[in-house]
């Protein structure tokens, strides 16, 4: 347990160290929460016009809900990078280095090495999304007024369906980072999985899934159940850490 949190803060450490990993990180949380602003004043000085044309194909009949849940959506395509950022500074730098192995070496029991790992991964992920979550929920209510307050809606996609998804994404980027040989290679695998959400975006959109729909909050949660358990069955049949160190 020492060790496993020794390694933990050992992992946060070389995150911030990293400048332009942490840098990106935290410009796209302050790039969520720019798109925060720039879409609540828009809808709020828009006088209903370009709304009520939108709530023909929409279940959302109110313009503040709307402009939360539209800032929501963009957002999440943002958080979705935040794993892969941090996976390729925690797992292909010690690899491209030579300090997985000698790691290896010590007496870690190596599963909870790689499940700290993932662990860390979420947790950095994770923290830098409710960040945003809650400062473009707090400047939403300025701009309309509202009371400060957590809709059960909000809550269920802050607390559950997001950290699933993200979960799930920390997982995958151990994977990828795992059998990577270098922190290049890395990056590439991870664009390819960018290029294959992008896909499954392209397909919802065919088969006329309504993105205007509250209920689009549990597609996060049911992908990212969906991809742990392909995830988990992937590792168990075809990973070893004879192929992670020397593929």
């Amino acid at each position: 347990m020492k060790n496993n949190i020794k390694l933990f803060i050992y992992d946060i450490k070389n995150i911030t160290k990293d400048k332009k990993s942490f840098f990106v990180i935290c410009f796209f949380t302050f790039l969520t929460i720019f798109i925060g602003v720039t879409i609540s004043i828009f809808f709020k000085d828009d006088n209903k016009s370009l709304f009520n044309e939108i709530k023909i194909i929409s279940n959302i009949d109110r313009a503040d809900v709307f402009t939360l849940y539209i800032t929501y959506i963009f957002s999440f395509v943002l958080f979705s990078t935040y794993p892969f950022l941090t996976g390729i500074v925690i797992i292909s730098y010690l690899k491209e280095f030579g300090e997985l192995e000698l790691m290896m070496l010590f007496p870690l029991n190596r599963k909870h090495f790689f499940f700290e790992k993932i662990f860390c991964i979420f947790a950095v992920s994770i923290f830098f999304s409710w960040i945003s979550i809650f400062l473009n929920l707090i400047i939403h209510c300025i701009i309309y007024n509202l009371e400060f307050s957590f809709n059960g809606y909000i809550f269920f996609y802050a607390t559950v369906s997001l950290p699933v998804w993200l979960f799930c994404l920390s997982s995958l980027t151990v994977v990828i980072s795992s059998l990577a040989k270098d922190s290049k290679e890395a990056n590439q695998k991870s664009l390819i999985i960018s290029f294959i959400l992008y896909c499954i975006i392209q397909v919802l959109f065919l088969l006329k899934v309504n993105f205007l729909s509250i209920r689009i909050i549990f597609i996060p949660l049911l992908a990212g159940i969906i991809l742990v358990i392909g995830l988990f069955c992937f590792v168990k049949n075809k990973i070893n850490l004879e192929k992670i160190l020397y593929y």
